[in-house]
């Protein structure tokens, strides 16, 4: 069945619940709950469609700041996935690629 998550937080332009962080959050749920037994997870995150984690005291150029605080956020987060893994003694093969290209 088909769920609709609607996050009243957000109407707006109020900025209470980034998506990319809501999805990645049901990945890890769902990590944990099927450590026992063979899975594949396929993520597809939202988190470099719009500006989050921007962080003004990185020495980036204004123009890619944006972008790059957006990829930097998905690497963390790919970080975060890889320690949950490992922590469950989780075999993993990770592909990975972020492709940046700003003009």
């Amino acid at each position: 069945a088909e769920t609709k998550v609607v996050f009243l937080e957000n109407k707006n332009g109020g900025k209470g619940t980034n998506t990319a962080d809501w999805y990645f959050g049901k990945l890890k749920d769902f990590v944990k709950a099927n450590r026992s037994r063979p899975f594949f997870a396929y993520f597809a995150t939202t988190s470099t469609n719009s500006p989050y984690g921007l962080d003004p005291g990185k020495p980036w150029p204004e123009g890619p700041k944006i972008y790059t605080s957006m990829v930097t956020h998905l690497d963390d987060q790919v970080g975060e996935l890889r320690r949950l893994l490992g922590e469950r003694n989780l075999e993993v093969e990770f592909n990975y690629n972020v492709e940046f290209n700003y003009q």
